[in-house]
């Protein structure tokens, strides 16, 4: 079946129209297509979840090869980004919050030419990438330029999906493993904070609870979260009952994803605009993937080809598959 043709199918639908049982889909199915899209399989869009198991099965082995960072994500990531842009005699500008994208019209059309800061300081550029999300895009945008661009024009259709994470804090060790997914739980997925950071031998344990596709949760309050959290713990870890829980904090990230849902994918824009000089990168973009940080770093790798390779105006396109 083509990616086309999933686009307007839910998860639920195509997995049991593959003959797919009630139970394999709950204790298996449901679970995979929940942590990689962010939306339950009754609201997902199947041809994101197919072109998941393209992506993590039906290639090299070590495509499907579980990998935890051992340190947040900005240690991982933006640290050396910005060395290696600094090396090459490039700035980058904290805490500058963009008010606007501008834009001036030539003979050629439309093009972008600065972007105008909250403090009103305004930045020229020749070329312009956007790696934010679609909802901070939006604010920065003219909404008649919005109406009019045939790239633009779906952002005010875009919708988001949360996750929230309970974190919780023992005062002695309640498991050993470094994570572990739930079944039949409202709670996904537990992070061993401690075991992941190598500090192990640590007597008091951080714990990661995490809800996704969080629609539910996300209006829940902290003291309702926290309860939710500590009685799974006790249900799936007896240890914890004996253990006194000394902290926790609660994260709800409401717009954590693009909410992957039937039909978006023909809605996503691609990398280059109709825009002279303006190019949208980040995992809401047409990356053929969902809502990823692999998606997000093929977005960014295809602005620099396309730049790079500027003109003529040719745009890639994730690779075809088929399932």
């Amino acid at each position: 079946m083509l990616s086309a043709e999933l686009a307007d199918l839910t998860v639920r639908e195509w997995l049991t129209q593959l003959g797919q049982s009630e139970r394999m889909q709950q204790r298996f199915w449901d679970i995979v297509a929940l942590a990689t899209l962010n939306e339950a399989p009754e609201r997902a869009s199947a041809d994101m979840f197919a072109r998941v198991l393209d992506q993590a099965f039906l290639h090299a082995k070590r495509d499907s090869t579980m990998v935890i960072s051992r340190v947040g994500l900005s240690d991982l990531y933006t640290t050396d980004a910005q060395s290696f842009i600094e090396a090459r005699g490039g700035a980058i500008r904290l805490n500058a919050e963009v008010a606007s994208i501008d834009f001036a019209r030539d003979t050629i059309g439309q093009r972008a030419v600065s972007v105008t800061l909250r403090d009103g300081e305004r930045i020229s550029a020749e070329t312009l990438i956007s790696a934010v999300p679609y909802f901070a895009l939006r604010r920065m945008l003219a909404p008649e330029l919005i109406a009019e661009s045939p790239s633009l024009r779906h952002l005010p259709e875009f919708k988001s999906a949360p996750i929230v994470t309970i974190n919780l804090w023992y005062d002695r060790s309640v498991t050993e493993l470094e994570f572990v997914g739930l079944l039949d739980s409202p709670v996904e997925w537990v992070f061993n904070k401690n075991a992941i950071a190598g500090e192990s031998h640590r007597a008091r344990q951080h714990l990661a609870l995490v809800i996704s596709g969080a629609h539910t949760a996300a209006k829940q309050t902290k003291e309702e979260l926290i309860a939710l959290a500590t009685n799974e713990m006790a249900r799936f870890f007896p240890a914890s009952r004996q253990a006194q829980l000394q902290h926790a904090f609660v994260v709800r990230e409401h717009d954590a994803t693009i909410s992957h849902t039937v039909g978006l994918a023909r809605l996503r824009p691609p990398q280059r605009t109709e825009f002279e000089h303006f190019f949208l990168a980040g995992d809401w973009t047409a990356t053929g993937l969902p809502a990823t940080i692999e998606g997000a770093v093929w977005s960014g790798q295809e602005c620099a080809r396309l730049i790079e390779s500027s003109p003529p105006r040719s745009i890639s396109q994730p690779p075809p598959f088929r399932v």
